[in-house]
């Protein structure tokens, strides 16, 4: 599907500067790990220079040659156990590639996606007057920090006890113990690239809510000028209004039509977001599937063959599976609220067209809104395989449950 870059000329550069500012605390922390999707040159989007993309892939090359160092150490440790060898390898190999795709993606084909989903956003807030508050980006801007703390408190938390838990001598060498740590980077930067998609969720989310409460203004407002002459002390409160974007009833009216025009917009970008992060994702569920089952795996193990120190391990194998689905949950979480907004979005441009006191006009542009809603569902899917939302959370316990019972009854056997 080819979609078309809003011309830049009808857009305000400093519009395009805000929504980058609000982004660009998690920018930033992509750009530690080598991984620039744009560059910004006299407060203007420009492809990434080839020094930049050099850079990236020298950052990358460091992380990825300690980690298999400390691949080459594993043999050493268990001295040649390959399945416990395999089964630890395997889910840091997937993250590596995941990291190396996302390295090369960003040197050479997100550019313009990109650079379309910020001026689609940029569009969208001059259309729907999001510019006139100053606060909106600082507000949004704020909250992504907020997030962004979390995020790595999380992580940090959760290496903490992974490290106590799993000291041994071994790691007291220096490049293993470098390893590890680059190891656990790439688990972060992996959970960093599903907290980048999260935010462009949230400002598409944040955005459709805004046409929401344009078009529930609208609804209230007409309702209200149906009742008015039971309404004494109707004048005392209209000072408490929010902003009527639709406007009288009329004709010629037609800001039903730009709303629905502005809906085409964000499903475009929800479009982009998804073809830009559709293989993070995917790797993403893989890698932690792969790690649940794992650790599952691991416990049960350690179960049948206590050491000193089995509940600390059994801990700390629950703290990263709580984690690994804590990501996948947040991302299910966001996708279906996204779906929510989209069903509300729904719900009143369908009161709209059941109005029948309304000009036909106005009922017309309603009823092609609603193909519009209809024509972009904003549902993420992965590879059209997987949709992700809430269900796919349920499936996803489901499947590892089923797969504990089972690896319960061989053990026993």
């Amino acid at each position: 599907m080819k979609v078309d870059i809003p011309k830049e000329e009808t857009i305000k550069q400093s519009q395009v500067q805000n929504v980058i500012s609000t982004i660009k605390p998690i920018i930033i922390f992509e750009n530690i790990f080598g991984i620039i999707r744009f560059s910004v040159v006299n407060n203007e989007l420009e492809p990434v220079s080839v020094r930049k993309k050099i850079g990236g892939i020298l950052i990358a090359s460091l992380y990825v040659t300690l980690i298999s160092l400390k691949f080459k150490d594993e043999f050493k440790i268990h001295h040649g156990s390959y399945l416990v060898i395999i089964t630890d390898i395997i889910p840091s190999i997937m993250v590596i590639i995941q990291y190396g795709a996302c390295i090369m993606a960003s040197s050479l084909f997100v550019y313009e996606p990109t650079r379309c989903i910020l001026y689609n956003v940029a569009e969208l807030d001059s259309k729907l007057h999001i510019t006139i508050n100053e606060k909106f980006y600082e507000k949004s801007r704020i909250r992504l920090i907020k997030a962004l703390i979390i995020f790595i408190m999380v992580h940090i938390v959760c290496v903490s006890i992974d490290l106590f838990c799993m000291w041994t001598e071994a790691m007291e060498d220096f490049i293993c113990l470098a390893g590890i740590i680059m190891l656990y980077l790439m688990y972060l930067e992996q959970n960093l690239q599903m907290l980048v998609f999260c935010t462009l969720l949230y400002l598409c989310t944040i955005r459709l809510r805004v046409v929401n409460e344009y078009l529930s203004v609208f609804i209230h407002e007409k309702d209200e000028i149906k009742t008015q002459i039971f309404n004494i002390n109707e004048k005392e409160r209209k000072s408490d209004k929010q902003f009527n974007f639709i406007g009288r009833i009329s004709a010629s009216n037609t800001k039903l039509r730009d709303l629905a025009d502005m809906y085409n917009t964000l499903g475009v970008t929800c479009y982009l977001s998804n073809d830009v992060f559709q293989f993070q994702i995917f790797m993403t569920l893989l890698c932690t599937f792969i790690n649940v089952l794992i650790l599952i795996w691991d416990t049960i193990k350690l179960y049948r063959n206590p050491e000193n120190y089995f509940e600390i391990l059994i801990f700390d194998d629950v703290i990263w599976c709580l984690l690994t689905i804590l990501s996948v949950a947040v991302l299910c979480f966001l996708c279906q609220n996204l779906l929510t907004v989209r069903h509300n979005t729904k719900l009143l441009v369908n009161e709209i067209i059941l109005n029948y006191d309304l000009p036909r006009s106005m009922r017309i542009q309603a009823k092609v809104f609603m193909e519009l809603i209809e024509a972009w569902p904003l549902k993420i899917f992965v590879y059209d395989m997987l949709s992700i939302d809430i269900k796919l959370m349920l499936k996803f316990i489901n499947v590892a449950t089923t797969y504990l019972i089972l690896i319960i009854q061989i053990s026993h056997i």
